[in-house]
């Protein structure tokens, strides 16, 4: 059954028309791979897929920029509701993490360089790209909620309220970018020139700590 939060999420969908999808989904055996820009009728979509395709039981994310913060809510929603699991291909932001939290089991996929692959967080922004400030409690306790009770409260505070849209709290996996200082966290304002080099380094956590990911074993994509 969906907890509170997740119906509260939820409802919006409920009584809107569906547009348009913007992101590619394909269920191919037990995975459904999504990529690309989240919007709203995105939710409607994956929710048909997953009805018509009893036999997936992982989500793959694959480089999506995020997009729409509510359909992103919803979504991780829906397969946290039906017990799936969500694995990372490449970057992962903004509406798209709201998505991969959803995943019972949260993991990295092989197919991408580690480098390049992570999840990253920031605040809701409205239409002109201003920090809306009004959600900012919506997505802590999401965020707190999907982490399994595991999320860095004071982290969590921190980037939520970052002002730029192009500022993010980026994590990677700790043990394949195998980094000498041991940082797979980074806090950037999105001012920085150069992500690994100027923006601030998390130093002592992982996603791991913080219930970002939950486990090492990585995923073989199947497409």
């Amino acid at each position: 059954m969906l907890g509170r939060l997740a119906a509260v999420i939820l409802l919006p969908f409920m009584l809107q028309a569906m547009p348009a999808s913007a992101m590619v989904m394909e269920v191919v055996d037990n995975q459904l791979i999504m990529s690309g820009a989240v919007v709203s009728g995105d939710y409607f979509n994956i929710t048909s897929l997953l009805d018509r395709n009893p036999q997936v039981d992982t989500v793959v994310v694959r480089n999506s920029p995020g997009g729409h913060a509510f359909t992103g809510f919803g979504i991780g929603a829906i397969i946290r509701a039906r017990k799936l699991n969500t694995a990372v291909s490449g970057y992962c932001r903004s509406a798209c993490s709201r998505i991969f939290l959803g995943g019972v089991e949260r993991r990295f996929a092989t197919d991408t360089p580690p480098g390049q692959t992570y999840v990253a967080f920031h605040g809701n922004y409205d239409d002109s790209g201003r920090l809306n400030i009004s959600n900012i409690e919506t997505l802590r306790k999401y965020v707190i909620d999907y982490s399994d009770g595991k999320a860095d409260i004071e982290l969590v505070k921190r980037w939520t309220v970052i002002p730029n849209t192009s500022g993010y709290i980026y994590f990677f996996d700790p043990h394949r970018l195998n980094r000498k200082d041991g940082i797979s966290v980074f806090l950037c304002q999105g001012t920085e020139k150069k992500k690994y080099e100027d923006c601030e380094k998390i130093a002592g956590k992982t996603g791991f700590d913080v219930g970002v990911y939950t486990s090492t074993e990585l995923v073989k994509p199947n497409k």
